[in-house]
C-alpha cells in the first residue's frame, strides 16, 4: 500500500458545493486558484470561505438544461426550448427581486448557452441513443416524487424553525424578569380598566339605564335608528338615500360600520347605536394604553396617555350632544397609531439584560486601593445581544483579572442560527397593518374629514419608514373603499358645493360656535358653556365652570415639561399625547 499524504481526490460535487480548501488546494500544488465569486466573506475565525452553492450555481444549472434538452424526445425538443427560455426570463427576475444579480445572470444564460451550441446538443443527443438500454421511463420508481420534496423541504424549515427557537429563546433570568415586567403591566392595565369602568358609569350611567332598559338613544345629532340588518344593508347597498323623498347618492359611511355592529348585537341598529356610542370611553381608553405601548414600555406613562386622551374635551363634547361620529373616530385613533407602527415593526417591547451583565472577578477585592474607579461610561451595562455573542468581560479595577464566564442557563449555540438580539426591531406584521386599516376606516367613516389627513399622514411615514413601506397600503385601503363612494359623490359636485360632504359629521347638524384660539390651545373647540352641568353634580358648580381648563393646561403644560427633558421616550410621549 502507498500512501501519498498530498494527495488530493477531486470530486466534481465537492468542488460544487465549495468543499475543497482552495487554500490548501494552492500551498500543496503552487497553482492559483481563481474563485469565480470573491463577494464570499471569510467566516469569523479568518479561515477560508464556508461552503456556498451560489460559487457553482451557473454551471449547475447549464449543465441542468442540457441534460434535460438531450435526454428529452426529439418532437418536445422546440417546446422544451421555449419553455427553459420563459422560466428563465421569470427566474431572473426573482433574483433580481431577491437583490442577487450575479444569480440572475446565470439564469438567462442557462438555456441560451444550449441553444446556441445546437453543434454539442447533437452529439449528447446521440451518445444518449447510442448508451440507452431502457426506456427513461424505467427511473421513475427511483426518483423522488413532488409529494417528497415537500416533505423535505418542510422538514428542513421545521427543523431551521425549531433550531431558531432554541437559540433565541431567552434565559430562565430573563425569563423572570420578563414575567415580572409582564404581572406589573397587567396589573396597571386592570386598574385602568376598572378606572374607565367608573368614568363610565359616573358619566353616562342614566344613558346606560335607559339603553339597558330598551328605550332609545336619542337628540343632539342622535337619530332613532329602528332599522333591523336588512334594512341597513339595503341602504348600503342600494345608492339611494332614503330621507325625505329620496334621492341617488352615496350612503354615509357610518352606516357601513354599523352593519358588522348591528350584526352583533342581534339585528337591532339602535342597539348598535348604543353600544358604539356609550362604550367610546372604554374603547378610547384601552386604544390609548396600547398606543402608547407601542413607544414606551413605562405603565406610568401609558397610564397618563390613556387617562389623557380620555380626558379630552373634545370626546366630551360628542358624548353630551350625541354626536356618534365623532366619537367613534376618537375612539378609533390610537388603535390606527398602533397597527401601524407594529406594522412596520417599529413598536417597542420588553427588553431585559442577561444575568451575567455586569459580572466582576472574584478577585476584585484584591486590587490596589489607589486603583482608579470605571467610570460611569464604563460601568454602563452592556446589551443582551452583546452578552449573547461574547462572554461578559466587564471592566475590572486595574491589576485585577477579567473572569470570562458563559451563562449556563442559555442553550449552546446552533450551527447557522444567528444569536438573539432584543434590542433589535422586530419584524412587521401584516395583520397590524389589517388590523390598523380596519381601525382607520372606522375613523374616517366617524369623521370623513379625516380621510385626507390620514393619508397625507402615512404619506409622511412611509418617507421616513425604514422597511415594510408597502404594508402602509393596506392601512389605507379599507377607509379608501369606505369613504369612496361618498369621495367620488363629492368630486362629481365639487363646483355645487360637493366639498363640504367631506366635512360635513354623520347625524343631525348641532350647532356650536367657535371659541378663541387660546381655548383652541387648551384642547377646547369650543366655549364649555353648559357641558359643565354633567360635573356639577359631582364637584360643584364652581369647580365645574374651571375644570376643562385646568384639563387642558395640565395637558399643555407636562407636554412641554416632556420636551425640555433630556429623556427621547418622554419627550416623543409627551406631544404624542
Amino acid at each position: 500500500m502507498v500512501v501519498v499524504p498530498r494527495a488530493v481526490v477531486r470530486h466534481a460535487r465537492a468542488s460544487y458545493a465549495g468543499l475543497r480548501d482552495d487554500d490548501l488546494l494552492h500551498v500543496l500544488t503552487g497553482a492559483a486558484v481563481h474563485d469565480p465569486h470573491p463577494h464570499v466573506a471569510p467566516d469569523a475565525a479568518g479561515g477560508p470561505p464556508p461552503h456556498d452553492h451560489r460559487r457553482s450555481f451557473a454551471t449547475r444549472r447549464r449543465a441542468h438544461v442540457h441534460a434535460q434538452l438531450a435526454a428529452v424526445p426529439l418532437p418536445l425538443l422546440p417546446v422544451l426550448t421555449v419553455v427553459f427560455l420563459i422560466a428563465a426570463a421569470l427566474r431572473s427576475l426573482y433574483r433580481v427581486a431577491t437583490k442577487d444579480a450575479v444569480l440572475a445572470t446565470a439564469e438567462l444564460a442557462a438555456p441560451v448557452v444550449a441553444v446556441l451550441n445546437p453543434a454539442r446538443m447533437a452529439r449528447s443527443r446521440a451518445l444518449a441513443r447510442s448508451t440507452r438500454r431502457l426506456p427513461r421511463r424505467s427511473l421513475r420508481p427511483l426518483q423522488a416524487s413532488w409529494r417528497d420534496v415537500l416533505r423535505e423541504e418542510r422538514d428542513r424549515v421545521l427543523a431551521r424553525r425549531e433550531a431558531s427557537r432554541v437559540r433565541q429563546a431567552p434565559s430562565e433570568l430573563e425569563l423572570a424578569e420578563l414575567d415580572a415586567l409582564a404581572t406589573r403591566r397587567r396589573l396597571g392595565f386592570a386598574a385602568l380598566g376598572v378606572a374607565l369602568v367608573a368614568l363610565t358609569v359616573a358619566r353616562l350611567g342614566p344613558l346606560i339605564a335607559a339603553a339597558v332598559g330598551g328605550q332609545w338613544l336619542v337628540g343632539g345629532g342622535l337619530l332613532p335608528a329602528g332599522a333591523d340588518l336588512g334594512e341597513v344593508w339595503r341602504i348600503v347597498t342600494s345608492g339611494w338615500v332614503p330621507g325625505g323623498l329620496g334621492y341617488p347618492g352615496p350612503a354615509d359611511p357610518l352606516l357601513t360600520l354599523l352593519v358588522p355592529v348591528t350584526a352583533l348585537t342581534g339585528g337591532s341598529a339602535q342597539a348598535a347605536v348604543a353600544v358604539l356610542h356609550l362604550t367610546g370611553l372604554l374603547v378610547a381608553g384601552a386604544g390609548a394604553w396600547f398606543a402608547a405601548g407601542a413607544a414606551t414600555r413605562s405603565v406610568g406613562l401609558r397610564w397618563w396617555a390613556a387617562v389623557v386622551w380620555v380626558a379630552v374635551p373634545a370626546l366630551h363634547q360628542a358624548l353630551d350632544e350625541g354626536r356618534l361620529g365623532a366619537v367613534v373616530a376618537h375612539a378609533a385613533l390610537p388603535w390606527v397609531a398602533l397597527g401601524v407602527a407594529r406594522a412596520l415593526g417599529v413598536h417597542r417591547r420588553d427588553v431585559v439584560a442577561s444575568g451575567l451583565v455586569g459580572a466582576r472577578s472574584p478577585h476584585d477585592d484584591d486590587a490596589p486601593d489607589d486603583a482608579p474607579d470605571a467610570g460611569p461610561d464604563d460601568r454602563a451595562a452592556r446589551t443582551a445581544a452583546d452578552a449573547d455573542e461574547h462572554p461578559v468581560e466587564a471592566p475590572v479595577a486595574r491589576g485585577a483579572t477579567a473572569l470570562a464566564v458563559p451563562d449556563p442557563t442559555r442553550p449552546p449555540p446552533v450551527p447557522g442560527v444567528p444569536p438573539r438580539d432584543p434590542s433589535r426591531a422586530r419584524a412587521g406584521s401584516i395583520t397590524a397593518a389589517a388590523a390598523g386599516g380596519l381601525a382607520f376606516a372606522a375613523s374616517v367613516a366617524g369623521a370623513p374629514v379625516l380621510l385626507p389627513a390620514g393619508l397625507l399622514v402615512l404619506l409622511a411615514v412611509a418617507v421616513v419608514a425604514r422597511a415594510h413601506r408597502w404594508r402602509l397600503v393596506l392601512v389605507a385601503l379599507p377607509a379608501l373603499v369606505v369613504a369612496g363612494p361618498l369621495v367620488q359623490d363629492a368630486l362629481s359636485r365639487w363646483d355645487a358645493g360637493g366639498w363640504r360632504a367631506l366635512l360635513a359629521e354623520p347625524g343631525l347638524p348641532v350647532a356650536s360656535t367657535a371659541g378663541p384660539a387660546w381655548q383652541a390651545l387648551l384642547a377646547l373647540p369650543t366655549p364649555p358653556g353648559d357641558r359643565g352641568a354633567g360635573l356639577a353634580r359631582w364637584v360643584g358648580d364652581d369647580l365645574a365652570a374651571v375644570l376643562p381648563y385646568v384639563l387642558g393646561a395640565v395637558l399643555v403644560l407636562l407636554a412641554l415639561l416632556a420636551l425640555l427633558r433630556g429623556a427621547p421616550v418622554t419627550r416623543g410621549c409627551g406631544w404624542d399625547g
